[in-house]
């Protein structure tokens, strides 16, 4: 790597890793200085950065005096971490068209493959059975089919994301509001390894950076900034989703829904953005339409043997192959639990096995 590069990659990890100096900050800070050099020896100097808290600077100055730029960058390959430049060949591409991108970007694990078809799907912490399955069956296939599944590492839709990508295979990025040496929230710390493993995971934050409130809008923009395609499964009317939707649309991007049941709150936001113009998905197939990428035959995530459906499964199957049926005659026909049983038709709409017409009733795959 070329020396001067190497340098300035060293002092804007320094720089980032400075408290409240956030990317707007940092990248006006670059510009009107000219260089990450220039910018340490301002923050260095009285009065040369005018607008800005002097306790904040006093702040900045001491840290800038304890760490040099090499041995930080030192300091972050010894505890697995490295950054990413803005500029850099591996930078996301997409990211680096958005408003406001980050300058860099830490990161564990490896760094997603250029040219490859990269989708967020992110909803709700407290996701209902139907929402995680929907998640996991999407994020599934689309690994299957070589596309990047991005999400936030959250409880509920986003860790069902990240899990369906890995159950396959395939890729998957996650975008923290903290430091990399931080597993937030906790639960997902073995999530984390296998991510870290098999996929990568980004943050703008240093090490030690905790998982403030504010942290997580700024995350989101990344996510939708990284992604093609937002897809939305879940989200209450005060989910974070719903701030990612809003980015995307704002940067130019798709934003797509999965619809859910008008009665559940978790499925307030999804059924906001269709009814504001948002694409439905009503099977993977429709995100794969949007990204362009045919479908392969080798997906392999159909249903090929009855011995992997359980028996209530069967049972609606079996009801479903002479008629056209509503979830609520087939759970009286059936008696089996109305909810129940849109999970399980959710799941076998996913392989195939069952399809919904316009009108909202089932019918048994021909």
């Amino acid at each position: 790597m070329n020396p001067d590069f190497l340098r300035q990659k060293a002092e804007i990890a320094l720089l980032m890793s400075l408290p409240f100096l956030v990317e707007r900050r940092l990248s006006s800070l670059l510009d009107t200085f000219g260089s990450p050099r220039n910018v340490i020896e301002a923050i260095r100097s009285p009065g040369a950065i005018p607008g800005t808290d002097e306790n904040l600077l006093v702040t900045w100055k001491a840290i800038l005096d304890e760490r040099r730029p090499k041995e930080y960058l030192k300091f972050l390959e010894k505890i697995g971490i490295k950054i990413l430049l803005k500029g850099e060949e591996s930078y996301p591409p997409m990211l680096g068209d958005i408003t406001f991108p980050p300058v860099g970007l830490f990161y564990r694990g490896k760094l997603p493959s250029h040219g490859v078809p990269t989708i967020a799907i992110v909803g709700s912490r407290k996701a209902t059975s139907y929402g995680t399955l929907v998640s996991e069956k999407i994020a599934a296939r689309l690994a299957r089919e070589g596309v990047n599944v991005v999400s936030g590492l959250a409880y509920g839709i986003d860790s069902a994301a990240h899990k369906g990508a890995l159950s396959v295979g395939g890729f998957t990025t996650a975008v923290l509001g903290c430091g990399l040496d931080v597993v937030y929230p906790p639960g997902n710390r073995e999530l984390f390894s296998l991510i870290e493993k098999n996929g990568c995971i980004f943050s703008e934050y240093p090490p030690a950076g905790k998982p403030e409130k504010f942290h997580f809008p700024q995350r989101n923009r990344i996510i939708a900034g990284m992604s093609s395609v937002v897809v939305v499964v879940e989200a209450s009317s005060s989910s974070g989703a719903l701030i990612t939707a809003d980015i995307a649309l704002n940067e130019g991007r798709e934003v797509m829904a999965v619809p859910g049941c008008i009665f559940s709150p978790n499925s307030w936001g999804t059924n906001s953005l269709i009814r504001s113009g948002a694409l439905p998905v009503t099977g993977v197939e429709d995100v794969l339409e949007v990204l362009g990428v045919p479908p392969q035959n080798h997906s392999g995530l159909h249903v090929t043997s009855s011995q992997n459906l359980s028996r209530n499964e069967r049972k609606i199957i079996e009801a479903l192959s002479g008629d056209f049926l509503d979830p609520e005659e087939i759970s009286a026909g059936c008696s089996l639990d109305t909810q129940e049983v849109m999970s399980d038709l959710a799941r076998l709409e996913l392989e195939g096995l069952v399809r919904r017409g316009l009108d909202g009733k089932y019918h048994a795959a021909r």
